[in-house]
């Protein structure tokens, strides 16, 4: 019982946060609370949706009403907290102050689903979902959690970890700058190497899953490749690519082991 609540509180979670919000919201938000409040709003819709397709047992409407203000309040502080002089001053002096400050904001998002989660199972919340969906299932011979676990296991492979790894290795970018201040054609790349990244953890992932772990290497092979020139002539981008590279084949087996095998 615990995966099935922790499997559905997650994939809330990234459908709101990532997927229900553009990117300049995201920057927006952490400078106003009024962005901030509409955010939290948006946040809840999937939440919402979880309630409407499930049981509608009072405890979990409870388990997500928390979860949703638990979210707001992270939000609230994070934008408090960064609005101070003493984080000002940090800041300035250190380059690592945006990366600590997500990293620590995400980790209390987590820390709080699993723990509302497992505290409300433990009182004796069931999550059932909507008897319509198990008799579709049945006849169509499909597993719910095991399509649940997929879902949220390409979810989190694609938006969540792109902008993670964006604001991860930005101090190690070669080419400097905003990208609001970049053409249309490196804005461009961008994307493009977005995509790549994402459809490179998702073929490791189903090598993963059909045990065929010797074609990893051609999936590196291919992507050395395309980048060939490019890495024989610039030595900080070659390092940049490592990095990404090998970031990406870790964030791929720590989602895959996380999602099938500790959920």
């Amino acid at each position: 019982m615990y995966s099935k609540i922790i499997l559905c509180t997650l994939l809330a979670h990234i459908v709101g946060d990532s997927y229900l919000q553009t990117s300049k919201a995201t920057e927006e938000k952490n400078k106003s609370y009024k962005v901030l409040f509409l955010h939290s709003v948006i946040y809840c819709i999937p939440f919402l949706a979880l309630y409407l397709f499930s049981n509608k047992d009072s405890m979990l409407f409870k388990l997500l009403f928390y979860l949703c203000l638990s979210h707001l309040i992270i939000d609230f502080l994070k934008i408090s907290i960064c609005r101070t002089k003493l984080w000002t001053k940090y800041q300035d002096r250190s380059e690592n102050g945006e990366i600590a400050i997500y990293l620590l904001d995400q980790l209390l998002h987590i820390a709080f689903i699993l723990g509302f989660s497992i505290y409300f199972v433990n009182t004796g919340l069931a999550l059932q979902p909507v008897k319509l969906f198990e008799s579709i299932a049945i006849k169509a011979g499909i597993s719910i959690e095991n399509t649940m676990k997929w879902t949220l296991l390409i979810l989190l492979i694609y938006k969540p970890t792109n902008i993670t790894f964006s604001k991860l290795f930005k101090l190690y970018k070669p080419v400097g700058g905003d990208i609001s201040s970049k053409t249309n054609a490196e804005k461009n790349e961008i994307k493009a190497g977005a995509m790549i990244g994402f459809l490179e953890r998702a073929l490791l992932i189903i090598f993963f899953s059909i045990g065929q772990y010797s074609s990893i290497a051609l999936v590196m092979t291919a992507k050395s490749i395309a980048r060939y020139e490019k890495l024989s002539k610039d030595e900080k981008f070659a390092e940049y690519y490592l990095i990404g590279t090998l970031s990406s084949m870790i964030m791929a087996i720590f989602a895959y082991y996380l999602v099938f095998r500790m959920l």
